[in-house]
């Protein structure tokens, strides 16, 4: 199960912070995403290994 913990609106987007169970460690994990103003506008380009090239 992924929670959003809080969202601050930063550089005309959004970040977000989110948390998550962890089987391996056995506690909570933590981690942030941000989204730039043009996700909202669905021109935003995909930064994470595997974009299509």
């Amino acid at each position: 199960m992924l929670d959003l913990i809080s969202e601050h609106a930063c550089f005309g987007g959004v970040q977000r912070f989110y948390s998550h169970p962890s089987k391996e460690i056995g506690l909570p994990m933590r981690f942030s995403v941000y989204l730039p103003p043009q996700a909202r506008e669905g021109n935003a380009r995909r930064a994470l290994a595997g974009r299509d090239r």
